[in-house]
């Protein structure tokens, strides 16, 4: 079974409305030995696997379309392209793949390796979104911003009332970036712990961020993009296309105990 076990822990540091750091001790390692491995892909056919995926096909907020035709599987792995095809109106095709309807589970530790796009304007995504597609909440394991490709961004959307979007709706998030290395230079692990009293993000088996609020309760579909969108960044002459996005592999597994515990936080002051 696969552990976590080797990594070190670290400290966090951010920046609260107060105007306080607050430092955290991270806890050990999420430590898998004891868990049960419900879902994986390890991509090493020569197509998806239409009994754990779709391929999906529809028209995104973005500047493309998802196309089933971005989707492939070669050389142990997953591929979503980025082209310069039109589809469902869109001057652009990106892949994505889901489990809608295949595999919707609440709660698990859910983990993927990949190496993200780089190129301003495109999107590299690794999430999950409820499967009865009433938004919020929304976990997004890690998001990639082509045009800042050392910054991992890692969120929980919850609805809230008091809380009106620009364009309809209500939500707020708890959100950390992390300034990592390149993430399109080579694979990385990120992984999310999701249980009733916390979400807990890990990237390459460090924790790097924890929400204790708001947690869902409900069925959520696994997903995995590549988008060309103004949060990747403007379209501009670092936007090399073909763009491609690659995942290793896929694994779910269910957790029986509660999570993993933060050390006591201390409060130093802010700038």
């Amino acid at each position: 079974m696969y552990s976590l076990g080797r990594y070190a822990a670290v400290s966090l540091f951010w920046i609260s409305a107060a105007g306080c750091t607050l430092i955290y001790s991270a806890a050990p390692p999420l430590d898998l030995s004891q868990a049960v491995l419900i879902f994986s892909d390890e991509f090493n056919g020569t197509s998806l696997d239409t009994t754990k995926w779709n391929a999906t096909s529809y028209n995104y907020h973005g500047l493309n379309a998802y196309n089933p035709a971005m989707v492939s599987v070669t050389g142990g792995h997953l591929v979503l392209q980025l082209q310069h095809i039109p589809w469902l109106g869109q001057a652009y095709s990106g892949g994505q793949v889901d489990t809608d309807h295949l595999f919707t589970p609440t709660y698990g530790y859910f983990e993927a390796r990949l190496q993200a796009a780089r190129g301003s304007g495109l999107h590299s995504s690794w999430w999950l979104w409820p499967d009865d597609n009433v938004w919020p909440p929304e976990l997004d394991i890690v998001e990639i911003r082509g045009m800042l490709p050392s910054d991992a961004y890692l969120s929980h959307h919850w609805f809230d009332p008091d809380v009106p979007l620009r364009d309809g709706g209500y939500s707020a998030y708890n959100k950390k970036v992390f300034h990592g290395p390149d993430f399109t230079q080579g694979f990385h692990v990120f992984g999310m712990e999701w249980s009733p009293t916390a979400i807990i993000w890990y990237i390459d088996g460090v924790e790097r961020f924890r929400s204790t609020t708001h947690s869902p309760s409900n069925p959520f579909r696994l997903q995995l993009d590549l988008a060309l969108d103004s949060f990747g960044g403007p379209v501009d002459e670092t936007t090399i296309l073909p763009a491609i996005m690659l995942v290793d592999y896929v694994r779910v597994y269910r957790l029986d105990g509660p999570p993993v515990a933060s050390l006591p936080a201390t409060t130093s002051p802010g700038n």
